[in-house]
């Protein structure tokens, strides 16, 4: 019973991961958590912009990168 339990736990957590760089490759940016409209002119986070690069996002131009070198 539980041996047909962990190959389909693997391949669902694979499939997440999968969809989740999809889904940053087409959207790399995300509102930013720390500027608000008051603060929006300080976020050292953001450079000030509003937006930032998803956590997938910047892991994928790391692969990137290191493909290229």
């Amino acid at each position: 019973m539980l041996v047909g339990l962990i190959p389909a736990a693997v391949l669902l957590v694979v499939l997440v991961a999968v969809g989740y760089l999809a889904w940053c490759w087409v959207f790399p940016f995300t509102r930013c958590r720390h500027s608000s409209e008051r603060h929006f002119l300080r976020c050292r986070r953001c450079q000030s912009t509003g937006t930032r690069l998803r956590a997938g996002r910047r892991l994928l131009n790391h692969i990137r990168a290191a493909r290229r070198h």
